[in-house]
């Protein structure tokens, strides 16, 4: 398959090139209606999961609580035993809780434009997960529990301070679109693995080589300006 390997800046590029699918805006309305989402996006009111009748815990599959200015996770979050999309985005939250390894139905994990500076190791007990979106923090290292995500599909970690990424993060070998631009990153691991990958953003980082692509048969876009790369990679071989 043909690959777009764009190795200076594309002046119509969005800051944030691959925007999160399914987003849970548009769903508030529902919130009334629908017991399985529970919005409290832009609340006035003081956030308490474990005060909340045990009924809506098992009920609610998504949960929004994004532009809250929430600067400490509210306690309780692990009663959501049966959650699959989580949206805290928009915060100032600077960590998750470990507990947030308890959701292991999660699927969908939204936490863009916060103040985190890492991850808990936890969060790899979250195998069903497919979409993580931890775009706009101010993480600087990933743990190594990252790679047992297997059924990941989506993971945007644009604009943080990422330094050197999990040797094995090629493991989640069901990856589509991986965005790691603008962070700190010199080098990246072996990336052989992600022979399902479709796009993969490394602009904006201090890059001087790259690891063989010639495993990515499924690349189609690859950005990779802004770097100090002393040599291009082989695009021609992904057509084999």
């Amino acid at each position: 398959m043909g690959c777009i390997c764009s190795s200076e800046e594309d002046p119509d590029a969005p800051t944030v090139p691959y925007p999160k699918k399914e987003s849970t805006q548009g769903q508030t309305a529902k919130s009334s209606q629908d017991m399985s989402t529970l919005d409290l996006s832009k609340s006035n009111d003081v956030i308490d999961f474990e005060a909340m009748n045990p009924r809506r815990h098992k009920d609610t599959t998504t949960l929004i609580i994004k532009e809250n200015m929430l600067a400490t996770f509210p306690a309780g979050i692990r009663n959501f035993t049966s959650l699959r999309t989580f949206d805290c985005s928009m915060n100032r939250l600077e960590e998750l809780p470990s507990e947030i390894g308890l959701l292991v139905s999660l699927t969908i994990l939204d936490a863009n434009d916060n103040s985190l500076t890492k991850l808990p190791d936890d969060i790899g007990n979250l195998v069903k997960l497919e979409k993580l979106f931890l775009y706009k923090n101010n993480i600087t290292t990933l743990p190594d529990s990252i790679c047992n995500l297997s059924a990941l599909k989506e993971f945007n970690l644009f604009n943080n301070k990422i330094i050197k990424l999990p040797t094995k993060l090629s493991n989640l070998h069901n990856m589509v679109e991986l965005n790691l631009a603008d962070n700190k990153l010199k080098t990246t691991p072996d990336l052989s693995g992600f022979t399902t990958l479709n796009r993969l953003a490394l602009f904006n980082n201090n890059l001087v080589l790259l690891p063989p692509l010639s495993k990515l048969g499924n690349l189609e876009k690859l950005e990779i300006y802004r770097n100090k790369l002393e040599s291009l990679p082989n695009m021609s071989e992904l057509d084999n």
